[in-house]
């Protein structure tokens, strides 16, 4: 009976969960996408749905599988927003999300993460050793081909500014006219995040690019918290899910020591000794005692994969956020 119940609460609250976190995830990108068509009604504004992009007042869509596109003001800065679709190395399509200001003709600048730099290096493009702030030469770096240039863009505030906000894995590129940036995401508020970071380092820039309206210099929230309901359902998903997680915990913890125990030289198991009735899984050989060293090492496998299941979704789920932001 023990049992029974729980593999009802485990079960009912995964079912729920996984419910109530995708119905808030569609609500959320309805929101986001409202919020976009406000900002774009709410002003002269250029608007290329689906089918019907055309070529952008400046920059260039050259080689882009362009999906949507606008053209609108943004902090006083003139700004070209699209999804375009690549095919990624698993040969599945995917959208990325990019954000141009208008800017002046400069030499070629590019600033990335040095972890992520590699499948964006632009040929002929050289490096800059170091540019003399070391919370930013530690992890990102600078691409140009006039040093001088890009030392005078990126002062240290830039530089300190940049590596206090991150980029996440695609660099910042001053190019043909445009100061630019893209993520994967839909076409939607959240790509102002990436304007945002933009306008900011336009007050570096030796030229403005600026609309004829007044440049907003002040951090404006892209997107506006979730309404009540997502945050409810948010909330219930995470409740429902909780049960789950933890009979991973319990079954990976209860494995991984009782395994080691065992290899220690434990009779018994260390944990849940007397099998007991509420939860039947635990009372399997995964759990000890064991036979030999070779079950117990599998064993030691498994509860080291159950237990940190749930540590490697929470890793993943804060990137996604963090990613979310850049």
């Amino acid at each position: 009976m023990h049992d029974q119940a729980a593999i009802i609460v485990i079960g009912g609250g995964l079912l729920i969960g996984v419910l109530a976190i995708g119905l808030a995830g569609r609500l959320s990108t309805r929101r986001k996408r409202r919020e976009f068509q406000r900002l774009l009604r709410q002003q002269p504004a250029r608007h290329f749905p689906p089918g019907s992009v055309q070529r952008p007042s400046f920059g260039t869509f050259t080689d882009l599988a362009v999906v949507e596109a606008a053209e609108f003001t943004y902090r006083g800065h003139d700004v070209v927003a699209f999804v375009h679709s690549v095919e990624e190395a698993d040969r599945e399509r995917a959208y990325r999300h990019v954000v141009w200001l208008r800017a002046p003709d400069t030499p070629r600048l590019y600033v990335g993460d040095r972890r992520h730099l590699g499948a964006w290096r632009p040929a002929g493009v050289p490096e800059i050793e170091r540019m003399g702030v070391p919370e930013f030469d530690d992890g990102y770096v600078v691409l140009c081909s006039d040093e001088a240039f890009a030392r005078r863009t990126l002062p240290p505030a830039a530089l300190r500014e940049l590596a206090r906000r991150g980029l996440g894995t695609t660099p910042v590129v001053l190019a043909d006219g445009t100061l630019g940036k893209e993520a994967y995401g839909r076409f939607d508020a959240t790509l102002l995040t990436l304007a945002d970071l933009l306008v900011d380092l336009t007050r570096w820039l030796p030229a403005s690019g600026r609309s004829e309206a007044a440049a907003d210099t002040r951090a404006a929230p892209a997107v506006s918290r979730p309404a009540p309901v997502e945050r409810m359902l948010t909330v219930t998903g995470v409740a429902g899910l909780l049960p789950f997680v933890a009979l991973l915990v319990l079954l990976g913890v209860t494995a991984f020591v009782n395994a080691a125990g065992y290899l220690v030289g434990a009779g018994d198991r260390i944990l849940f000794p007397a099998r007991p009735n509420f939860l039947s899984l635990l009372d399997s050989g995964w759990y000890g005692p064991f036979s030999d060293a070779g079950t117990a090492l599998q064993a030691l496998a498994f509860g080291a994969l159950f237990f940190g299941l749930p540590a490697v979704a929470a890793v993943v789920g804060f990137v996604r956020v963090r990613r979310a932001r850049i």
